[in-house]
């Protein structure tokens, strides 16, 4: 998608967002959300993006998980 699409911008909000999921299996937590990230910031580099814009961030930050603290 880099090579035929040649973007400016990336603008990264994907992540893996279950709290239960991630404390269950960190390491897969971390392979789709950190992996993933710098995955598409090499990405980014090398096709010569401008920009790079990240927010990720768990689902308890916006209502997605009802487990107790």
């Amino acid at each position: 998608m880099f090579a035929t699409e040649k973007p400016d911008i990336v603008n990264h909000h994907a992540a893996q967002i279950s709290v239960p999921l991630s404390v269950k299996e960190p390491l897969l937590d971390a392979e789709i959300n950190v992996k993933g990230t710098i995955r598409l910031l090499e990405l980014s580099k090398e096709h010569g993006v401008k920009k790079f814009i990240s927010l990720l961030q768990g689902s308890h930050l916006w209502g997605g998980y009802k487990g107790s603290n």
